[in-house]
């Protein structure tokens, strides 16, 4: 079979490259981007032709598993960026467009463009990403202009490994073409990050000997290398003349290392600074930003950065980051004088990067709460944080919080699960035909570099062992092997949970595995990564035959670095604050072909909070997109944010330096407030569900309209008493997280609407329209392990509802009542709010066909409380059996969404509250943000 595979994968990397071939041809000559049906048409008539020869060659062929393998990552060329996730952005300066009035020859542009085609990029992808560098240079000025600017400041947001790199070396191209001279790119704050930059960076411009002869006069003078940072020394050798040449300097975001570069290039004479001068700051929420809480004390780095741009005549400062929260809350106002300030603020421009459909971020492992709830329980797997059977959990392996000197007994059972799905994906994908691809496993568990060296040796030992027993008994017939290896017996039992669904069988697998099971290895990654025996990742020496590597580390891990072809992670961490968090996702990327094969392992709380941190991400991004509309500033954004509830734990106290107290905003005009967790308690529910009955025996007694809704089962209850629905709130009991999810606030704003005799809230039964077709409701049992039968009807009063099926994650805390949580924020769908309309109603309205609950909130007229009734289906195995959380009563949850405000002016609907930063802040964990490298 070996030497069968090998044919096969040569010959489907030749129509791989017979097809991208074809495909750049129409691309570069056309000027346009291919068509999905093109890629097909071409595909199809060489992989027929491939499939001739091989038959009357070597009498096989290929498989319809490869053409569809083929055709997946040929059909990325085609992508396009829908409108939702096009390329955003503020504006906030008086500066002219001037770019499209400017003839300017793209020289470096075209050329970069090209080689993007060339890798595979969507055309339709690069010109979104041609779009935004243009907005930018359109709105930090012509550097070729007469006169001096104060430095020009912008920021791009990005998602984590979407393509910031990529987008940033297209700057660098565009800048240099049109009169940019002194360049300068600080590449991270650790040594990794910046070779990572610096070697991008020398692929991304041409050299000298790649341009034209006429033209190579343009090409920079690259003053730092991969293996070495900015040194005056080397600079000078490379540079002797800087005026004469254009120049681009990638460095360590250090301040040694910024005064070093600002004392040798004052050095060489006044005629630089008047050049233009463009200061590229990646990962620019790290350091960059003043985190001292009185604002003229800042920190050396921002100092640093202030006076390097403040040499030159022509600044632009353009700041690149995943996790904008911290450069929103930048000052840029005096607290003292009042006066607008010169700190970083990204003043000019602030741009939202555009994300392709291919990218696998937040919306693919936390989906939006206003799309249909998803199960993640295939993609994302619970780590156990208590199980007594085993005594194998964090808490008895490794706490969260632990020392430095921590003991490792062994390894978590399920890192072993998740190291023996990583051999698996590295054969599936093999199988698929990325023999030469590059798959990498993640694992970050603790931020101490002398407990990394540990678990990376267990790790060691574990592969070791693992690849043995591979070797021994996997060559032997299956049912041989199976009986006489306990590893190939788990791969097996793991292979058919978790990939059952794939297209090859076990033995396959297995034959893979024993060929190919030697290229997996275990890197660290940490200060200690440069002995002799860790190179840590070296993606780069195995470029041709790809890169198999498990990573164990910790903050090098967590910010930045790229992690090429990953596939499985295995993350113990914990963090209070969003950008921290949101930067640990080394999970997102792209994941072109193997993307179903991707697992995620975390703690029930970390789950919790990363599905927390998505949904106020999407909001943020939501808020810019309607001021884009309505042609708001950056300071008007930063504003905003800063009074919204996500202020309280967006980013790390150390970094909110603007001032000593932030404002709350409980901001409830338009918005949904919900209670979608539920105590696992079986009395406390029936409490909940006897809320419901007496509150519905109670509206029989009002002058009350009950009417069934026209978009199916749910039952509509108009012109409700406002007290009704207050009592609801304050009786019904359920967990709460985070200060949003008070109820007193809603209580208090329920009951100034009631007095200010605003319109009478509705409330909606909802009901399923017909039974849920939800596969786990076929392997249900009971408390003692008995079938259970679902009953998918239930009578609340006289209303037949049909319940919601859905799949909850159980938390059991040491010391608090057990609880149910769902990786949603939602538990209906994404249009129930609907159900209070009639059809003719909805026509009038300038919507989308979805009636998202997000566009409805618009034109509700009054409060809208939905009660949902459900089957809380938990497992503590992703195949089941799986049981009921209430067996007595329907779970009880509901969504109350709130009308806008429409001019209206009540102040418990729009709550300010005054908190002092470090009061709100003082329980957060901070761990994350300290060097490790400053760790024994």
């Amino acid at each position: 079979m070996s030497d069968q595979l090998e044919i096969i994968n040569g010959v489907m990397s030749i129509i791989r490259k017979q097809v991208e071939a074809k495909l750049f041809e129409i691309e570069t000559f056309e000027d346009r981007p291919v068509q999905l049906q093109e890629i097909r048409d071409l595909l199809k008539h060489s992989f027929e032709s491939a499939n001739k020869r091989l038959k009357e060659t070597k009498n096989f062929t290929l498989s319809d598993a490869h053409y569809k393998n083929l055709e997946y990552k040929l059909s990325q060329r085609a992508v396009d960026v829908d409108e939702k996730h096009k390329t955003l952005g503020l504006y906030g300066s008086d500066i002219k467009p001037w770019l499209s009035k400017t003839p300017i020859e793209w020289r470096f542009w075209e050329r970069y463009k090209a080689s993007l085609k060339n890798s595979g990029i969507s055309t339709n992808v690069i010109k979104e990403h041609q779009r935004l560098l243009d907005i930018a240079l359109d709105h930090t000025g012509n550097p070729k202009a007469d006169g001096r600017w104060s430095p020009r400041k912008g920021l791009v947001m990005g998602n984590v490994q979407a393509g910031k790199t990529m987008n940033f070396i297209g700057l660098i191209n565009k800048a240099l073409d049109v009169g940019y001279h002194t360049i300068v790119v600080m590449g991270g704050h650790m040594d990794e990050l910046r070779n990572q930059a610096q070697s991008r960076i020398d692929a991304g411009i041409p050299e000298v000997d790649e341009m034209p002869k006429d033209e190579q006069r343009y090409v920079p003078t690259h003053l730092t290398t991969v293996d070495h940072d900015f040194i005056a020394k080397h600079a000078s050798a490379t540079a002797p003349n800087l005026i004469a040449v254009s120049s681009v300097t990638v460095m360590k975001k250090n301040t040694k290392i910024l005064d070093r570069f600002m004392e040798w290039i004052s050095k060489r004479g006044q005629e630089v600074f008047r050049k233009p001068f463009l200061l590229i700051d990646d990962e620019a929420d790290y350091a960059s930003i003043n985190t001292k809480h009185a604002q003229e004390d800042y920190t050396s780095t921002n100092t640093a950065i202030r006076k390097l741009l403040n040499m030159f005549e022509k600044p632009t400062y353009i700041a690149y980051t995943a996790t904008p929260f911290a450069n929103v809350f930048i000052p840029f106002r005096n607290t003292t004088s009042g006066e607008f300030d010169d700190d970083l603020f990204p003043s000019d421009f602030m741009l939202k990067m555009p994300i392709p459909p291919n990218y696998k971020g937040q919306d693919f492992f936390f989906p939006d709460r206003d799309r249909e709830p998803s199960d993640p329980t295939r993609l994302i797997k619970c780590i156990d944080d208590e199980d007594e059977d085993y005594g194998n959990n964090p808490e008895d392996w490794l706490p969260l919080k632990h020392k430095k000197d921590a003991e490792v007994n062994g390894l978590h059972e399920q890192l072993e699960q998740a190291l023996y799905v990583f051999f698996l994906v590295t054969a599936i994908r093999y199988l698929r035909g990325d023999t030469n691809a590059h798959n990498t496993m993640l694992v970050n568990v603790t931020r101490f570099n002398d407990v990394q060296v540990i678990i990376t040796e267990k790790i060691d030992d574990f592969v070791n062992t693992t690849r043995e027993q591979l070797e021994a008994f996997g060559a032997l017939p299956l049912n041989t092997a199976l009986s006489n290896s306990p590893v190939i017996r788990t791969l097996k039992s793991i292979y058919e949970d978790e990939y059952s669904y794939s297209e090859f069988e076990f033995q396959q697998v297995l034959e893979i595995l024993v060929a190919q099971s030697h290229r997996i290895k275990v890197e660290m990654v940490n200060r200690h990564s440069s002995n002799k025996k860790r190179k840590g990742l070296d993606y780069d020496s195995y470029s041709n035959e790809g890169y198999w590597v498990i990573a164990v580390g910790g903050l090098k891990l967590s910010r930045g670095l790229t992690l090429e072809g990953l596939s499985v992670s295995f993350f113990l961490r914990n963090a209070g604050a969003y950008d921290t968090l949101t930067q640990m996702c080394r999970w997102f990327g792209y994941r072109d072909g193997y993307s179903d094969l991707c697992r995620l392992y975390l703690l029930p709380q970390s789950f919790e909070h990363y599905t927390t941190v998505a949904q106020s991400i999407r909001e943020l991004y939501d808020d810019l997109r309607i001021m884009q509309a309505s042609r708001g500033r950056p300071r008007d954004f930063g504003l905003k944010v800063r009074s919204s509830d996500t202020a309280l734990l967006i980013t790390a106290k150390n970094k909110m330096g603007s001032g000593e107290k932030i404002d709350f905003n409980y901001r409830l005009w338009g918005e949904s407030y919900g209670r979608i967790r539920a105590w696992c308690d079986e009395d406390r529910n029936e409490a909940n569900y006897s809320v419901i009955e007496d509150i519905l025996e109670r509206i029989k007694n009002e002058n009350v309209t009950r009417r069934d809704s026209e978009f199916g089962k749910s039952v509509v209850y108009e012109n409700v008493p406002y007290n009704l629905i207050y009592e609801f709130i304050e009786r019904v009991d359920a967990p709460i997280s985070g200060k949003k999810n008070e109820p007193q606030p809603i209580i208090d704003a329920l009951k100034a609407l009631d007095r200010e005799e605003f319109t009478k809230p509705k409330l909606i039964i909802y009901s399923r329209n017909s039974p849920s077709n939800n596969p786990k409701l076929s392997k249900l049992i009971n408390s003692i392990g008995e079938d259970l039968t679902h009953q998918p009807i239930h009578i609340l009063s006289d209303i037949e509802v049909f319940k919601i099926a859905r799949s909850f994650t159980s938390r059991k805390n040491q010391g608090e009542s057990s609880y149910i949580f769902t990786g949603s924020s939602s538990i209906g769908d994404s249009d129930d709010l609907k159900n209070i309309f009639t059809k003719s109603d909805l026509e009038k309205f300038e919507f989308s066909n979805e009636y998202s609950n997000r566009e409805l909130r618009s034109v509700i007229p009054s409060p809208v409380l939905i009660v949902y009734l459900l089957s809380a289906v938990v497992s503590e195995n992703r195949n089941g059996p799986y049981s009921l959380t209430h067996n007595k009563k329907p779970t009880v949850m509901y969504m109350l969404h709130f009308p806008t405000s429409n001019g209206k002016k009540i102040e418990e609907l729009d709550v300010n509250k005054q908190y002092l930063v470090n009061e709100v802040l003082r329980s957060m964990e901070n761990d994350d943000i300290n060097d490790e490298d400053a760790e024994g």
